[in-house]
C-alpha cells in the first residue's frame, strides 16, 4: 500500500486528520510549524517517525509520515497521542507525491531530512532463461509491474521530487 501515483488517483483516499486545506491545514499539524521537518515516506504504522519523535535527536524537529494504508496511519496517530509526541509528530494518509508537493509549496519551516520507507518492491523480475524481463506471479496484484511504474514508490519522479523538498544540506535516506 506504499503506491505513489498521481494525486487524482487516490484523492479519495487522502487524510490529513483535522488538517482543512492549504499552508493552514500544514501548519495546524504542529504546535511550532517553523521548527526543521523530517519527512517519512511510506512510514506504514509510523514506528519509525515515533520513535525518532521521542528520541533526544528528535526534540527539535517536527516529523511527519505520510503512507496510503489507513490502518497504519490510525494506528501511528494513536501512538503519537499515546505518547504525547502528536504536537510534533503528524501522519497523514495520501499519495507521495501529493505530500511532498503539498509540503514543498506549503511547509513554513525547512525540510532537512527525508526518509523513503521500505520502497515498494515491484512485481517483475528478470528470467534467468530469457533477456526480457518477465512477469511472474508474486501474489501480490498491489506491486507495481516495473521500477519504472508511477506506483513504484521508488521512482524517478518521486525521487526529484524528494530531492525539491529538501533545504540544502538535506539529506535523503
Amino acid at each position: 500500500k506504499l503506491a505513489s501515483t498521481s494525486a487524482t488517483d487516490f484523492s479519495s483516499a487522502a487524510d490529513w486528520g483535522a488538517a482543512v486545506g492549504g499552508e493552514a491545514a500544514l501548519a495546524s499539524l504542529f504546535a511550532d510549524p517553523t521548527r526543521p521537518l523530517t519527512l517519512d515516506i511510506g512510514c506504514g504504522y509510523g514506528c519509525g517517525p515515533l520513535i525518532y519523535a521521542r528520541s533526544a535527536r528528535g526534540e527539535g524537529e517536527n516529523v511527519l509520515g505520510c503512507d496510503l494504508s489507513a490502518g497504519g496511519i490510525s494506528f501511528a496517530r494513536g501512538l503519537a497521542t499515546r505518547w504525547d509526541v502528536d504536537h510534533r509528530c503528524a501522519f497523514v494518509r495520501d499519495d507521495a507525491r501529493a505530500v511532498l508537493r503539498r509540503v514543498r509549496e506549503a511547509y513554513p519551516g525547512c525540510v532537512h531530512r527525508i526518509i523513503l520507507s521500505c520502497p515498494t518492491p515491484y512485481a517483475s523480475v528478470h528470467d534467468a532463461d530469457d533477456d526480457e524481463e518477465a512477469t511472474h506471479g508474486s501474489g501480490n496484484s498491489q506491486l507495481p509491474a516495473s521500477p519504472r511504474a508511477a506506483s513504484f514508490l521508488g521512482n524517478e519522479e518521486v525521487i526529484e521530487d524528494m530531492a525539491a523538498c529538501l533545504a540544502p544540506g538535506g539529506a535523503l535516506y
